[in-house]
């Protein structure tokens, strides 16, 4: 990857993603795209730190996407609401799926952690009583993927944070959090 990385990620969504994932609900789309662009990102980010060949990380997902085959969040989110136990779901049903590999509920929590913040998400819309329950779910659940991950990240990355260099090169130390690869 040549660009920046957060170059890289909206011309994904605008030459890309955003064309190519409309067999997905127009609602979640966007969430979807951004999601998936970072992931992707960061994917490739590492396989090129670490001299790996990108390549087939970009078939598979072109694949997933030509096939139709991200769906799974969707579905996870509708069992969720249809009363299915959560950590459950997640271990029989999403773990080790091509929407795990590029859509992930989480990059960093455990099945339960997640869960937990799904959950407390989930019960909010329906005390909010949103009117389109199942789409709100999904949107919500890329902001609970962002946040949670976001938010155990910095906690594990500013743990080694060295205040010297955050000062002096603020804009490499934080590029460096985001596209590390753990």
């Amino acid at each position: 990857m040549e660009e920046d990385p957060a170059d890289a990620v909206v011309s994904f969504i605008d030459d890309y993603c955003l064309e190519h994932a409309s067999f997905l609900n127009k609602t979640t789309v966007p969430y979807f795209c951004f999601n998936t662009g970072i992931v992707l990102a960061e994917k490739i980010r590492t396989k090129q730190k670490t001299g790996g060949d990108e390549s087939q990380l970009i078939n598979d997902y072109c694949t997933a996407m030509n096939n139709k085959a991200f769906t799974g969040r969707m579905d996870f989110m509708t069992d969720i609401l249809d009363g299915s136990n959560c950590t459950i779901l997640y271990n029989e049903s999403y773990a080790g799926t091509v929407d795990d590999e590029f859509d992930p509920l989480t990059e960093f929590l455990q099945p339960k952690q997640i869960c937990e913040e799904i959950i407390n998400e989930v019960d909010t819309l329906i005390d909010l009583n949103q009117p389109d329950l199942k789409m709100s779910a999904v949107r919500f659940s890329y902001m609970i993927t962002q946040f949670a991950d976001l938010e155990a990240q910095q906690i594990t990355s500013f743990s080694g944070c060295n205040d010297w260099d955050a000062l002096n090169d603020p804009n490499l130390v934080c590029l460096d959090i985001i596209t590390s690869p753990n």
